[in-house]
């Protein structure tokens, strides 16, 4: 997840990777990925779906690695490919997976419909109880239970950081919500295919889909335009046709909200939830300490 002004991602959008393939051709698709984040992030969202798409194994986990840590903060998604170096930036990591590169006019438009995650801290208990809900998938109950304790950090990082975001920016919502997404509505209208990149889904697909995981994760106010706008069907319809696509796809939280068959997003055990809350209530006691660490993340994060 990355809050910073949108701009800043355009500038790095080149690709820097040394793995190319089509998704189609098998023999060629990166033998594993190991990707950090949480997928209530449009962007560690948009890698996720690109991977399962592609069928590339993967392992996630919601702790970023110490050497991680260090050099860029709780920045997400990173991945390490084949074993390579770790990559951050959504973008590039779907491009070095093997998809053709959104456009920037494309990728404007994912920036425009991102605005509702402006809202997700607005319910403070609600913010936190989302996190809480939403579980490590180690198998090792140990594992994660210890990430799950220590992912409370990463919820108290960016609930400041939303809300100070939007303090600094001068934030106004919108009158209608809907109308963010009218132009990716036109465009679906338009297509040669079922979905925005075509007769199958890409880069673009990847990314819009992203943002209505995340808006569905902790629900925003787009969210009751995506569902009710009688604007936006072609959206509604091709979402349906993401989730049929992506039969077996574990990371859904659209589901819940629209009719598309798919199943829901597994919450996590009570006892994992608890780990959550032990954690929060941890840093909390400690505040001076997490105050530092949370410092510390931002400007790893704004170098980086």
């Amino acid at each position: 997840m990355v809050f910073f002004h949108p701009e800043r991602r355009y500038v790095h959008h080149v690709y820097s990777g040394d793995i190319w393939f089509d998704p189609q051709d098998g023999p060629q698709k990166p033998d594993f990925v190991s990707l950090y984040g949480f997928d209530h992030s449009p962007w560690v969202q948009a890698v996720l779906v690109a991977l399962h798409e592609a069928k590339i194994p993967y392992d996630l986990t919601t702790l970023p690695p110490p050497k991680l840590f260090l050099s860029s903060g709780i920045m997400m998604p990173a991945a390490k490919i084949n074993g390579g170096k770790w990559r951050l930036d959504s973008e590039k990591i779907i491009h070095e997976l093997g998809y053709k590169a959104i456009t920037d006019e494309n990728l404007r438009l994912v920036y425009d419909a991102w605005v509702g995650v402006l809202h997700r801290p607005d319910s403070i208990p609600q913010f936190f109880r989302a996190f809480s809900r939403s579980s490590d998938e180690h198998p090792n109950f140990f594992i994660r239970f210890f990430r799950n304790f220590f992912r409370s950090f990463a919820a108290i990082y960016f609930c400041g950081l939303i809300r100070i975001g939007r303090i600094r920016v001068g934030y106004k919502p919108p009158q209608n919500f809907g109308d963010q997404f009218l132009e990716i509505n036109r465009i679906l209208a338009d297509s040669d295919g079922q979905f925005l990149d075509g007769e199958t889904p890409g880069s673009f697909d990847f990314l819009f889909f992203g943002i209505l995981q995340c808006h569905s994760s902790i629900p925003v106010p787009p969210l009751a335009s995506l569902q009710s706008d009688e604007r936006l069907q072609n959206i509604r319809d091709w979402l349906s046709r993401m989730e049929d696509r992506l039969s077996g796809y574990s990371h859904s939280y659209t589901a819940k909200y629209f009719d598309t068959g798919s199943s829901s997003r597994r919450t996590a055990k009570l006892i994992e939830q608890g780990a959550f809350w032990m954690g929060l209530l941890f840093y909390a006691t400690v505040l001076p300490i997490t105050a530092l660490a949370i410092t510390f993340a931002y400007r790893k994060a704004r170098q980086t």
